[in-house]
């Protein structure tokens, strides 16, 4: 008569995993490391299956994939490639009554573009203007588009419009910005400059996109983009500040420079409240946020230092005034007063009141050091007057 016998087998790779589990599932490669430099006692080998997946781990420590950055050129020429992104809308309205910007970068010579809505729903419409545009300016065919997937891209119109010109639409993954982050790095960009220029000169946000204008234009020409689509270096010698004074020359009639290609200057006129276009115009580059600052520790004279650090806000010229400590007439320094009204003692005030006094009275004689008129005594600041 046989007799069966039943064998547990229990491998070393499930003790492994069965030991992951027990230590609050800390990470095979750790565990392995403290278990064969013998930091703990109680287990002599661990050992796991390299294709095996503990799904609890996985699912409490998932994290978004790495996307690594491309180190080579996937187009070989301008408008191959075309990387597109919609930003908006912003918290201020421009002076034209804008509220997104559509921005554009050639792939091949990180040239951009900007071009500015006031609804998203303008988009198609804005991009086949543009397309059009540069390739009859170029000569080139645009092959292919990248862009998010927003209902902006993608919808009939731009689908219908690229099937007609043969043009490839790609998308980037939904929440997946990497996948498009040419022209995501260039938004950021663009908008970091046009906040430093709008704060250099306290401009207002009205004006973001005459900012965003000019920081995607002299960010085509300080790098490689202009010389690589134009073919030659750009010049730069025009540059201005952006938001400085300037006055412009006053001239009868008007122009209207709507869709019109001009080589001018784009200048705010407070007295019509209206962007203008004029090659007439001089500009004052001073003053700006690196202007001189001054400090109360270059002021020479310690006393006037001290009592201009005590000034109120308002305060316009600062006076030493000695007040009577005793009735004996003795005088002694005090702290320098840091009022605008002048010292007047009683007898010239009851003599005020009589209305009999027609000169200045000299303090000196009475023991009050008259103010200094120098013009070469520090500049106050103007806020109080």
């Amino acid at each position: 008569m046989k007799t069966s016998s039943t064998t547990c087998l229990f491998s070393k790779s499930s003790l492994g995993w069965l030991l992951h589990r027990r230590i609050a599932h800390i990470g095979m490669s750790q565990l392995k490391k403290v278990v064969k430099k013998g930091m703990v006692t109680g287990v002599k080998d661990v050992t796991s299956e390299k294709d095996k997946l503990c799904s609890a781990s996985q699912a409490a420590k998932q994290v978004a994939s790495h996307h690594p950055m491309k180190t080579y050129f996937s187009t070989s020429k301008p408008l191959q490639l075309l990387h597109m992104d919609l930003s908006g809308p912003t918290t201020y309205e421009s002076i034209g009554g804008n509220l997104y910007c559509l921005i554009i970068v050639d792939d091949f010579t990180q040239y951009t573009w900007t071009l500015f809505l006031g609804d998203k729903t303008e988009t198609p419409d804005k991009f086949k203007i543009f397309a059009k545009r540069a390739q009859h300016e170029f000569g080139l065919n645009i092959l292919k588009l990248r862009s998010n997937n927003g209902s902006e891209f993608k919808n009939y119109k731009v689908d219908e419009w690229c099937d007609e010109l043969d043009i490839k639409h790609e998308f980037s993954a939904a929440y997946t910005p990497e996948q498009n982050g040419v022209v995501e790095r260039k938004n950021k960009t663009l908008i970091t400059l046009a906040r430093a220029m709008l704060d250099d000169y306290g401009t207002l946000e009205d004006f973001w996109v005459e900012a965003i204008n000019t920081a995607c234009h002299a960010s085509n020409r300080v790098k490689t983009p202009y010389e690589l689509l134009i073919e030659r270096k750009p010049n730069i010698s025009y540059f201005r500040v952006f938001g400085c004074k300037c006055f412009i020359y006053k001239r009868k009639g008007s122009v209207n420079s709507k869709n019109v290609a001009m080589l001018a200057y784009r200048v705010f006129n407070h007295s019509t409240g209206m962007v203008e276009e004029t090659c007439d115009v001089e500009f004052d580059e001073t003053n700006g946020s690196q202007g001189e600052i001054f400090s109360h520790d270059d002021v020479d004279d310690e006393p006037l230092r001290d009592a201009m650090k005590n000034m109120s806000i308002g305060d316009v010229k600062q006076e030493e005034v000695y007040e009577d400590n005793d009735q004996g007439g003795g005088n002694s320094p005090s702290r320098p007063s840091t009022s605008m009204s002048p010292h007047v003692d009683e007898n010239e005030e009851r003599e005020l009141e009589q209305g009999g006094v027609n000169e200045v009275p000299n303090n000196q004689d009475q023991g009050v050091p008259q103010a200094s008129n120098d013009e070469s005594s520090p500049p106050m600041a103007q806020e109080g007057h």
